[in-house]
């Protein structure tokens, strides 16, 4: 039983050491990069590639969970607004329900930065036709028409109100 679990934790020590790695050199390299994309490349392609599809899985280190993105899918790259990408970037992935594995770049990165990698990452979805989060407006569930009268609903057997 002991050496199996000693087994597991080098594992997962194993595992993990990768993206622990890419994520402290990623970080390090961030200082003095100026495009988002030399941001994203410096702090971001460990674990998502350099195309955005996530790196390939012998360098990754870790299964990548249901919720790992394709940034060239723009169903995935366009529907949120850049305040909630920034939300994910500065506080990891579970500040939004998300997996803990996208840890968080507060420390890392400036608010600059972050603007400059989301719009590297938007730029992975080539459909032009795909409005970006801000344009995605949710519609409304239960509208009504305007009335006259003020709004007061008439009894269909009433006489049409007057205008004054």
């Amino acid at each position: 039983m002991g050496g199996e679990c000693v087994g597991k934790r080098w594992a997962a020590a194993i595992t993990l050491a990768p993206l622990v790695a890419g994520i402290a050199f990623g970080q390090a390299g961030i200082t003095g990069q100026s495009s988002g994309k030399d941001i994203f490349r410096a702090a971001c392609v460990a674990c998502h590639g350099t195309n955005g599809r996530g790196a390939v899985d012998a360098t990754r280190g870790f299964e990548p969970p249901p919720t790992f993105p394709d940034f060239t899918a723009c169903n995935a790259t366009t529907r949120e607004p850049n305040r909630d990408w920034s939300a994910i970037i500065h506080n990891g992935g579970q500040a939004r329900g998300f997996s803990e594995i996208m840890p968080s770049f507060r420390e890392a990165l400036t608010s600059d930065q972050i603007e400059k990698v989301i719009g590297h990452v938007r730029g992975f979805c080539r459909e032009p036709s795909w409005p970006r989060g801000e344009l995605n407006l949710p519609r409304a569930l239960v509208t009504e028409k305007a009335r006259r009268g003020g709004g007061r609903r008439r009894d269909r057997h009433q006489e049409p109100a007057e205008c004054h």
